[in-house]
């Protein structure tokens, strides 16, 4: 490595390295509705993924037997700047994708998702395999990640992975819907 890296990036560089997962791509997306719930956010994100993951060209029908192969992903769902008055739920994920392999999967996900909420908008940004586009990359999830931990917010953010949403959701005939969304979410976290 360069030695005029400054230490803290040495740091998080070499922990991308140790835990195997290096972003390549940065989706955002944004529902743009307040007061919406995170758990219907995570759970339309995971039928979206399924849709995807079913496409013939992807895995097919089969895909739940290629869940190893299913894309790596971090996947932050934040609330905005007013998170502690109201919530604004958005996604951020970052993936190891390819830019043609982003750029298919990005576009899915937006008409997807926009199926769910009609004023969706999203971002596709690539990550430069630079040390700075790298400390930015954790420096901003070290930030999500300390304000999760932190628990200071009323509405706080949310870290999931792709084992995450690949997590079963049981269904109790004892609940609604929504409260059968919630308790997956619940487990999931």
């Amino acid at each position: 490595m360069n030695k005029t890296i400054p230490n803290i990036t040495q740091a998080i560089i070499t922990r991308l390295y140790k835990n195997g997962f290096i972003p390549r791509t940065f989706l955002s997306f944004n529902p743009h509705q307040t007061n919406c719930s995170q758990a219907y956010l995570a759970y339309n994100l995971r039928k979206s993924l399924k849709k995807y993951y079913s496409q013939p060209a992807v895995f097919g029908r089969d895909f739940n037997k290629h869940i190893e192969e299913q894309y790596k992903l971090v996947i932050f769902i934040e609330n905005g700047e007013l998170r502690d008055f109201e919530k604004h739920p958005h996604l951020h994920i970052l993936t190891e994708l390819s830019n043609k392999e982003a750029l298919n999967f990005y576009c899915f996900l937006i008409y997807s998702l926009q199926n769910y909420y009609s004023y969706m908008t999203g971002q596709l940004l690539n990550v430069k395999y630079t040390p700075q586009d790298l400390l930015n990359v954790w420096g901003y999830c070290d930030k999500e990640q300390r304000e999760f931990d932190s628990g200071q917010s009323k509405y706080g953010n949310v870290m999931l992975t792709h084992k995450n949403l690949q997590t079963p959701m049981e269904y109790d005939r004892n609940f609604d819907k929504l409260q059968n969304i919630q308790n997956w979410f619940r487990d999931c976290q």
